[in-house]
């Protein structure tokens, strides 16, 4: 299947980067992470289109039959443009439905307040990726061996598509982190800005965007940068204020505990 959607096509190159296995059907990707088998959007299929009330049958059948270990059922639709009403079959099926937008921009503009204290760097062997693991522990707050794993992968993802994870230190201490990876098509995908929150509300944020973006620019081929998040979060205001515009949408929807 041809992806049409620029976000969902970085996506599956993020996961294919991670380890997992992005296979192409006629009318549906399925995607795996046999060593994530409960992670649910490690394991989905993303959909040409979204499917109607009477389809909803045969679609579980191909989850089941694509992924039968699964306890989960989880879809994607591939249509830059959806909108809420595109879910509404698989939420009244008693699915949990989301819209995520993507943002891009040719570069980032400039933070109005830039946070001038902390010195932005690349991440640098065994040392700086243990800070980043502490970093992601406490502004997660998730178990250890789920950012273990968060963070591995970030790593891996790094060394194998050429990207950059990025730290702000104040002194020897990492108290913000921001990645960026080439997923493909001339794009960047910009990564899990993560703060520690005494030091939120300084800038941060933004001059990490700023900075790792325009570093992002200067790789031959780059064309614009992309992040996707949820319309409610806190991360893309940061985003806009530094130029990034809403191009598209994502539909997902998820169910847990399906037999």
């Amino acid at each position: 299947m041809e992806v049409l959607s620029v976000s969902w096509r970085s996506d599956l190159a993020l996961l294919a980067l991670g380890g997992s296995t992005v296979e192409h059907h006629r009318n549906f990707v399925a995607v795996r992470s046999p060593d994530r088998p409960t992670a649910t959007w490690a394991n989905f299929l993303l959909l040409r289109r979204r499917p109607t009330t009477p389809e909803l049958g045969r679609l579980d059948d191909l989850f089941r039959e694509t992924f039968p270990d699964a306890r989960h059922r989880a879809y994607a639709v591939d249509d830059p443009h959806a909108t809420p009403d595109d879910l509404d079959p698989l939420e009244r099926a008693g699915f949990r439905v989301a819209l995520t937008e993507a943002l891009t921009a040719a570069e980032p503009a400039a933070p109005r307040s830039p946070h001038l204290s902390a010195r932005v760097r690349p991440l640098h062997g065994d040392t700086d990726w243990q800070q980043r693991v502490e970093l992601v522990a406490e502004c997660s707050g998730a178990t250890a061996d789920t950012v273990q794993r968060r963070v591995a992968t970030e790593r891996r993802i790094a060394e194998r598509s050429g990207g950059c994870w990025f730290g702000a230190f104040e002194g020897e201490r990492m108290v913000a982190g921001i990645g960026t990876v080439p997923t493909g098509d001339g794009v960047v995908r910009m990564q899990a800005v993560d703060v520690l929150r005494d030091f939120r509300g300084r800038g941060l944020a933004g001059t990490l965007v700023h900075l790792a973006g325009r570093q992002a620019r200067e790789h031959p081929g780059v064309e614009r940068l992309l992040v996707v998040g949820s319309r409610d979060g806190h991360g893309l205001p940061v985003y806009r204020d530094l130029g990034f515009r809403t191009v598209e949408r994502q539909a997902s929807a998820e169910r847990a505990g399906q037999p």
